[in-house]
């Protein structure tokens, strides 16, 4: 994946990205949310059929937008 360079302005001075993160460039700072880590196994668990994920599928698709961001600040909400 590769990121969208365009962004959408967000309040003062964040960054909404396609990618569904808010960035700040000044303070190099990336925040995430909704990742919803470990989701599937606990609702596979009370015998919900969800499709399977791993940690390691979420940070493939995060890894470009740090590399892109050059982010040394990643805040999960």
């Amino acid at each position: 994946m590769t990121p969208a360079i365009a962004a959408i302005q967000g309040p003062g001075p964040w960054r909404f990205l396609p990618q569904g993160v808010l960035w700040h460039a000044g303070a190099r700072a990336l925040v995430i949310a909704d990742l919803h880590l470990g989701y599937e196994h606990k609702r596979a668990r009370g015998g919900d059929c969800l499709p399977r994920y791993s940690v390691g599928d979420v940070f493939d698709r995060l890894d470009p937008l740090f590399a892109f961001t050059s982010c040394e600040t990643l805040v999960v909400a």
